[in-house]
């Protein structure tokens, strides 16, 4: 080609890709409004639950598809447990977490929202002050009524009454859901020997059954729990 052909086809090769470029430009950033959308909405979802919003990506939760069964007679875990105890399951599970986050007591007031985004009515999670001594007092009745557990109706009443208390108290910024979920396990490997907690529903019955829990009506959790420790 002469050189008047040369750049001729620079030019139009060089407006063709200004073009290209800007078409994927515009794209990309229809695609990124479509992700602040959805992200938006899903911050919406997780303060409607009483959730934080989590400063990172979290990793999976593993512990909500695993299957245990309990093989040592060594004694429960869950049968001394203890807040120290709860920081540790804190520190194992929610790792991917900031480190300043990681095993500390939230220090921080949250609140429950709901639908419109406003402070909903019904229970809140209490001042940060007080999650050290209500946590404290959790686990030393759960440890001290541990032994006089004999029914399955009364173990499936106490681990539920716990779960939902526990997630009432909303100890740490980010993890609850990840360590009452793990406490749960731990417990229900302990009184029953078994634990599937890839059984549990954990979709909108289960939201359901904690605000009914919130109200002291236990029920619809017990029945949730029930097929993790199905034989």
């Amino acid at each position: 080609m002469s050189i008047e052909e040369q750049l001729s086809w620079v030019v139009d090769s060089d407006s063709q890709t200004a073009l290209a470029l800007s078409e994927n430009t515009r794209e990309l950033l229809a695609l990124r409004a479509t992700i602040d959308r959805m992200n938006s909405g899903q911050e919406h979802i997780m303060k409607t639950l009483g959730m934080t919003q989590p400063s990172n990506v979290s990793s999976p939760d593993l512990i909500a598809s695993s299957s245990f069964v309990k093989g040592d007679d060594l004694t429960p875990l869950s049968a001394t447990l203890s807040s120290e105890l709860v920081l540790l399951f804190h520190r194992l599970i929610c790792f991917d977490l900031p480190s300043r986050a990681i095993g500390q007591f939230r220090s921080d007031e949250v609140w429950i929202g709901n639908l419109e985004g406003r402070m909903a009515t019904h229970v809140q999670p209490p001042p940060a002050a007080e999650v050290k001594p209500l946590l404290e007092a959790l686990t030393i009745e759960w440890t001290q009524g541990f032994n006089a557990l004999r029914s399955k109706e009364a173990k499936l009443r106490k681990i539920a009454e716990f779960h939902a208390r526990f997630l009432i108290i909303h100890p740490f910024l980010d993890g609850n859901g990840r360590v009452a979920r793990a406490l749960l396990m731990q417990q229900c490997l302990d009184l029953f020997g078994k634990a599937d907690m890839a059984l549990m529903n954990k979709g909108a019955d289960y939201y359901t059954a904690l605000q009914s829990a919130d109200k002291g009506q236990y029920d619809l959790l017990e029945a949730l729990i029930e097929p993790v420790i199905r034989k």
